[in-house]
């Protein structure tokens, strides 16, 4: 939602706040119903400022960190559950490690070079822009300081890393993860 011309705040500021007025007895809307899209999820995005194409953008790198996120904890386990050392401590390893922050994760993975060092960089930019965008600075204007999600060129070049990160990731673990899947 941009704020009206001559408020004081400058041109194209956002407003922080609510979208709309609660209505008293909501009606229980389907998510992807059109009405809850215009009543509540384009305010939402315009009160971000972003076009269509960013909010589609941001929900992108969300979803690729909370993937990201589950496959550095799988390989992190799966590379400890091999490990003689590691026998004792199944029981209580998936809670650690799930425990774990990701950049600590990540370092683990990358100290024990577990993962390769370019893809260890590609899913630290992932996180790098994951947290621009979701971690509230003040001092930031809104989402013009992640230059990733504002065209399909910047977008395509973070799409790159991002997929390279996946592959780096998931490659050594599709064996594993294909015996478990054939499994009952």
């Amino acid at each position: 939602m941009r704020t009206p011309p001559g408020d004081g705040r400058g041109p194209g500021a956002a407003i922080i706040g609510p979208v709309s007025e609660p209505a008293p007895d909501a009606p229980d809307l389907d998510p992807n119903d059109a009405k809850i899209e215009e009543l509540f999820w384009t305010p939402l995005r315009l009160t971000l400022d972003l076009d269509p194409t960013q909010w589609t953008n941001l929900t992108r790198v969300v979803g690729l960190h909370v993937v990201l996120d589950r496959l550095l904890t799988l390989t992190i386990l799966n590379r400890l559950g091999a490990g003689e050392t590691a026998r004792g401590l199944v029981a209580t390893t998936p809670g650690a490690v799930a425990g774990m922050k990701f950049e600590r994760r990540l370092k683990v993975v990358e100290e024990a070079e577990w993962v390769a060092a370019d893809v260890v960089e590609d899913v630290r930019e992932v996180n790098r822009v994951r947290n621009r965008l979701l971690h509230f600075d003040p001092r930031r204007k809104l989402f013009e300081e992640v230059p990733e999600i504002q065209t399909a060129a910047t977008f395509r070049e973070f799409t790159r890393r991002g997929h390279l990160a996946f592959m780096g990731l998931a490659g050594p673990l599709m064996p594993l993860l294909e015996r478990a899947a054939e499994e009952p």
